[in-house]
């Protein structure tokens, strides 16, 4: 199972309790933005479900109990109890 997280900056990872993350998933919190290179937190919280070949980009705040599903760019906030 593969799963990618970012070696570089672990700090910036959050991860709650009781989490699924499914194989080929990517959280990064960088990016290159114009030429910039950016670091923002990502924050997931608990009872979450991330399908396979999920991508989860920097700045994003998951809530408790949601369902991500397969083949997702998520670039915005995620409220709690939502399946997208």
């Amino acid at each position: 199972m593969d799963i990618i997280l970012n070696i570089l900056n672990p700090d910036l990872i959050s991860i709650g309790n009781n989490n699924v993350i499914e194989s080929h998933s990517s959280i990064q919190p960088h990016s290159y933005e114009y030429k910039n290179y950016k670091l923002q937190e990502i924050n997931i919280g608990n009872y979450n479900r991330i399908e396979n070949n999920v991508i989860i980009l920097g700045g994003i705040n998951i809530k408790d109990n949601n369902r991500i599903e397969r083949n997702t760019l998520l670039m915005k906030n995620m409220p709690m109890g939502m399946s997208w």
